[in-house]
């Protein structure tokens, strides 16, 4: 059972959820527009062994909302406080899509923090992420149209059932209800996540460059010195990774495995938690 504490940083107040355990801590860094809840799938198994902890990322659930200020660096700033004030001892960070960037960067500059660190899914190369972004642009827009307490959770899950998604095969977009299912359970849980996001946090997104400043992971690889884990989603199911983008990391990380997932894309375990939960447990079993 994890129980939700509240922790002040100089910046910004940081709502995060803590277990019971009192093994080695783990840290858990949700994707963009998510919190701390898209972990619960992992968290029975993760909770019996290590010290869990889950913060909601600021301008996310119940975290506090700092608007112009949602770049890579200024949630690495968040949570090296949270590590160090909250966390105390070198912890283990998995970090899914944005969560993941961000968790990059803290093994990279704050290696003493650290150690371990599995990468959820999470685009290394930034030219790659301009070129996912361009068929995400008009999905970002409507998200963002909709984010934040204004509107029911039930009225944003309606809403996102229309949400238009480009696909690649053609120039016109598809209504999310049409490719997911009218029933999908996504659009609830992603509709419970979007009423606690700051719509500005999705301009960030948008606006990309100022965000994603100091993401060079070819300077940053070389210094992360932890045992690190890759997980790959399938990129026939969506997974943002690319195989070329894996074997440069494997040559620049002094040491790192990869764990390629084979029914799940870029969702991971808030799509189906079987893979990458053996992967996750095997990795922290050699820890």
């Amino acid at each position: 059972m994890l129980t939700e504490h509240c922790f002040t940083t100089p910046v910004v107040t940081l709502n995060y959820a803590q277990g019971e355990a009192s093994g080695p801590p783990v840290v858990l860094l949700h994707g963009g527009s998510a919190r701390w809840q898209s972990a619960q799938p992992l968290l029975p198994e993760l909770s019996q062994q290590w010290q869990v902890y889950a913060p909601d990322l600021r301008g996310h659930g119940r975290s506090g909302r700092v608007p112009g200020s949602y770049r890579l660096t200024d949630y690495t700033a968040d949570i090296v406080t949270f590590l160090q004030q909250v966390v105390k001892h070198p912890a283990v960070l998995f970090g899914h899509s944005l969560g993941g960037e961000i968790a990059i960067l803290v093994a990279a500059r704050y290696p003493e923090l650290v150690r371990g660190l599995i990468i959820g899914d999470a685009p290394f190369d930034l030219a790659n992420m301009r070129s996912t972004l361009k068929w995400d642009h008009q999905r970002l827009l409507y998200w963002r149209e909709w984010a934040g307490p204004l509107h029911s959770v039930e009225e944003i899950a309606e809403a996102l059932k229309n949400t238009p998604i480009t696909v690649e095969s053609g120039p016109d977009t598809v209504a999310a209800r049409i490719l997911f299912g009218e029933e999908n359970p996504w659009f609830q849980q992603m509709a419970a996540h979007l009423q606690h996001n700051d719509p500005d946090m999705l301009t960030a997104v948008l606006e990309f460059d100022q965000m994603h400043e100091g993401y060079d992971y070819q300077r940053l690889f070389p210094l992360i010195v932890c045992p690190t884990l890759i997980i790959q989603g399938c990129p026939a199911h969506g997974g943002m990774l690319t195989d070329e983008e894996i074997e440069q990391a494997l040559v620049l990380l002094p040491c790192a495995t990869v764990a390629r997932m084979k029914t799940v894309g870029h969702a991971l375990h808030t799509h189906e938690k079987g893979e990458v939960l053996l992967a996750m447990t095997t990795f922290l079993k050699t820890l």
